[in-house]
Formats: structure tokens, C-alpha cells, sequence
């Protein structure tokens, strides 16, 4: 009686363990994001958008406002020339490094302060050279190493233009 017990009860933990086993997210692994400004280096957080595994989608956080984002992000003040004809050339060294596992491109979208698209999901970083207070830069960056298991991210950052004309 005492074996049949055991036995039971042996075959229901294997049972459970199984089934713990198959519904376990697969864990991914994020890399960083550095902004370079002006020779200092700054890491940026991220906010999780979307998880992907195996075949299901979940998304993690909702869109901010505009004016939430431009309080809330880590902002970098860029000097910039205005000559004459309202022409802006940038003199502050600004580049990011992204060092991980991550899916296709890292993709830069430009916004101005008031949500309008500035540049759409380019490959590169160019702020604009527009006569503007500034601008806010979304860097889209999906972690994972395969097809199966990733992680979407959003990172922020906004650079705020010292014009001297």
C-alpha cells in the first residue's frame, strides 16, 4: 500500500515538473545601450514594449504622452550653429553603441516636441537640421538571439538645442 502511495505520488510530481517545464518563458537576454555626448558616456534604460515566445505575443507597457516622455527621459543639450538662411550645423558629438544579442537593425525615429515624425525608423542617427528647440529620439531594438524567443524595446532620449546665431 505504502509503495502504491509512493509510487503515486512520484508519478505526479513528474507530471507537474513536466508541465512547469513546457509553459517557462525562455529567458532573454538585454544588452545595453550607450549614448555618447560630447565624450561622456551615458547609459540608457528601456522600456519593454513587446515579449515573443513561442508563437505568443504579449505586450508590456502602453504608449506615453509626448509631454510625460519629454519630463521623464534623459535629455542632452546640443549646440548648434544658425546661420542667415536658418541653416543648423550641429557641433556636438552624439553617437549610440548598443552591445548584445539583438534581432535585425537598431532603428532610430526622430520626433519633434509636439509628436510630430521628424525621421521614421532609420538604421542611422541624424538629427534634424532644422531651426528647433530640440527633438525627441525613439531607438527601437528588438533583444533575442532567435526567431522564437525576443524581446522588443524602446529607448529614449531627447536633445534639446543651445542655438547661437
Amino acid at each position: 500500500m505504502k509503495r502504491k502511495i509512493l509510487v503515486g505520488l512520484l508519478t505526479a510530481v513528474i507530471f507537474l515538473a513536466c508541465a512547469l517545464v513546457i509553459n517557462i518563458t525562455p529567458k532573454v537576454e538585454k544588452g545595453s545601450v550607450v549614448l555618447t555626448c560630447d565624450g561622456s558616456k551615458y547609459e540608457l534604460p528601456g522600456t519593454e514594449k513587446t515579449r515573443y515566445c513561442n508563437g505568443k505575443r504579449e505586450s508590456l507597457s502602453a504608449d506615453e504622452s509626448f509631454d510625460t516622455l519629454l519630463s521623464s527621459v534623459p535629455s542632452f543639450n546640443i549646440k548648434a550653429d544658425v546661420d542667415k538662411d536658418g541653416n543648423v550645423t550641429l557641433k556636438t558629438p552624439m553617437s549610440v553603441e548598443v552591445t548584445g544579442d539583438r534581432l535585425g537593425d537598431v532603428l532610430y525615429t526622430v520626433y519633434s516636441y509636439d509628436g510630430k515624425v521628424l525621421a521614421k525608423e532609420s538604421k542611422k542617427l541624424e538629427l534634424p537640421k532644422e531651426d528647433i528647440d530640440g527633438c525627441l529620439v525613439k531607438i527601437k531594438i528588438t533583444w533575442g538571439k532567435k526567431d522564437t524567443s525576443y524581446l522588443e524595446e524602446d529607448y529614449w532620449f531627447a536633445a534639446m538645442y543651445n542655438t547661437e546665431r
